[in-house]
């Protein structure tokens, strides 16, 4: 009998989880203090979890340490959370005047980007220093400067914090008038953590992660929730006045409609909404603005929030893309499962995308780990298939969002590498010269 235990520990824990987390998701689902985020009343309390909903959403993504030697490495955490602890000691800082002290020079950029014995965090776009300013409690002037990609800090005496934005090469210093302990942010980067041999390179034109060795990346399996239709049309639909939206069912599409303002289309194959809202007024928005709207509409969609990170803007259409992060590293889908985009169309109309999945916890696997190649073998690899590297205009790691094998309601996150080719984000052994 015990043998038999043992040899089916993987599915009994499974399903043990399954059963736990579905109890835990209908009393979350259930719970009408669930929807208290979704509303827009200028409250004290709801504001406070706004803020700390965007702090956590607005996090940079990826922790680089430069080391003493001039060497680097991405820090991979094995238990804590690096970006969270490294933001916790910046907000206990003071900045005060910033000055631009480079612009539109890739070895200067470089030299302050490489700095020996600093730790860089570095998001996957710049944000507006308007959210800067909220995730890390500063109140730097945007006359001073607008964006920030990378923020570069000395681990050592630090008499300036360095912020970098990729987008025309420019480095801002800003004075440090007060910071804390030096002690703890020495620690957590000296700390036990997974690390990744690296070194940042310029790839036609935009910054890349170089990773100079074989790596091995962890594959990670999580139980998966999926929502249905019926939830966002009580948040998005106007949820006191359901007899007014009318359904219709038509080629595996589930549309919702609320007379001629609202729309919500259900994707029934693929399990992706889109929401439009035809009625929103006309509006200029600067990128903070936008930034701080779409995060608003982002929580009054109510789908989960636990791994969702800021992922880009495209300001050229008024997009902003939100995407799941595991590890700091960004998950991807041909289905578009762990994304959301917020789009203000010219025509005043907002459109929201995202998924009915959603990850809960992750759950044990024996897949253990995924052995990718040095990003110079990537390179060549490509340039064998008559890929050119001057078409090359991005690299990047990714988790690939895989069904498992185990359960319908487990997926797999296995990590590879993706391309940015002919402006699309492709699996590096799936492209080709065609």
């Amino acid at each position: 009998m015990i043998r038999k235990i043992r040899s089916n520990w993987l599915p009994i824990i499974l399903t043990i989880t399954i059963i736990i987390s579905l109890v835990l998701s209908w009393a979350t689902w259930t719970n009408p203090s669930r929807y208290n985020r979704t509303t827009d009343q200028d409250t004290s309390s709801s504001s406070k979890v706004t803020n700390r909903f965007l702090s956590d959403v607005f996090l940079p993504t990826q922790v680089i340490k430069n080391n003493a030697d001039g060497s680097q490495n991405l820090m991979y955490p094995k238990q804590r959370n690096l970006v969270v602890s490294a933001q916790q000691i910046l907000k206990e800082w003071k900045l005060g005047k910033v000055d631009q002290v480079s612009t539109k020079s890739q070895s200067k950029y470089l030299h302050y980007l490489n700095a020996k014995d600093s730790v860089v965090m570095s998001y996957n776009d710049a944000v507006s220093i308007g959210i800067f300013n909220r995730v890390y409690s500063q109140s730097l002037s945007s006359r001073s400067i607008n964006k920030v990609k990378r923020i570069v800090i000395p681990r050592h005496d630090p008499k300036y914090v360095y912020l970098l934005n990729d987008k025309g090469f420019k480095v801002y210093q800003a004075k440090v008038t007060k910071f804390s302990d030096m002690k703890t942010l020495r620690e957590i980067t000296g700390e036990s953590a997974e690390r990744y041999p690296i070194k940042m390179m310029i790839l036609n034109k935009g910054l890349t992660v170089q990773y100079l060795k074989s790596i091995k990346v962890p594959t990670y399996s999580y139980l998966l929730s999926k929502q249905t239709g019926n939830t966002f049309m009580s948040t998005l639909m106007n949820a006191n006045q359901n007899a007014s939206v009318s359904m219709h069912t038509e080629d595996n599409v589930t549309t919702y409609t609320d007379g001629t303002d609202k729309r919500m289309s259900v994707d029934n194959s693929t399990s992706m909404v889109t929401y439009e809202n035809f009625v929103s007024k006309e509006e200029n928005f600067s990128d903070s603005q936008l930034l701080t709207d779409s995060f608003k509409k982002l929580i009054s969609i109510g789908v989960p929030l636990d791994n969702t990170r800021f992922e880009s803007l495209d300001t050229s259409k008024n997009v902003v893309t939100y995407r799941d992060y595991v590890g700091g590293i960004p998950i991807f889908n041909s289905n578009n499962y762990g994304s959301l985009t917020v789009s203000y169309s010219s025509n005043n109309v907002q459109r929201y995308t995202f998924s009915l999945f959603s990850l809960q916890v992750p759950v044990p696997n024996k897949l253990g780990s995924q052995e990718l190649p040095p990003t110079a073998d990537v390179i060549k690899e490509l340039e064998a298939k008559g890929i050119k590297e001057k078409d090359i205009k991005g690299i990047r790691l990714e988790y690939e969002w895989k069904a498992s094998e185990t359960s319908a309601m487990v997926v797999d996150l296995e990590a590879t590498y993706y391309i940015k080719y002919h402006n699309e984000w492709v699996k590096y052994t799936d492209i080709n010269n065609s």
